[in-house]
């Protein structure tokens, strides 16, 4: 779309793929909402061999978003929550 930036791209995308197509099918999630099930991923761009460089005062927090997304490999994923619950963690397993 004329006008539009990578980063507005990347949130539509990052919609869709949560709220958006929960919506679209009905399935009460992504959305921190009463009533709507907990599902997340806690990334840690610090562990060794990370792609994810480190957050700059410079930039925004759309393009540190954007470089998680785009950089995030599963070594990078400390916990994990399905429907509210812990169902991993790398420091322990749940």
């Amino acid at each position: 779309i004329q006008g539009s930036t990578a980063t507005d791209f990347l949130k539509e995308a990052f919609w869709l793929a949560t709220a958006g197509g929960a919506e679209i099918l009905d399935i009460p999630v992504g959305k921190f909402k009463k009533g709507y099930k907990f599902d997340a991923l806690l990334i840690d761009p610090h562990v060794p061999g990370s792609n994810i460089p480190n957050y700059s005062k410079g930039d925004s927090i759309e393009d540190f978003f954007q470089t998680i997304i785009y950089n995030s490999v599963r070594g990078n994923i400390r916990n994990i929550w399905i429907d509210g619950i812990m169902k991993y963690s790398k420091d322990n397993i749940v």
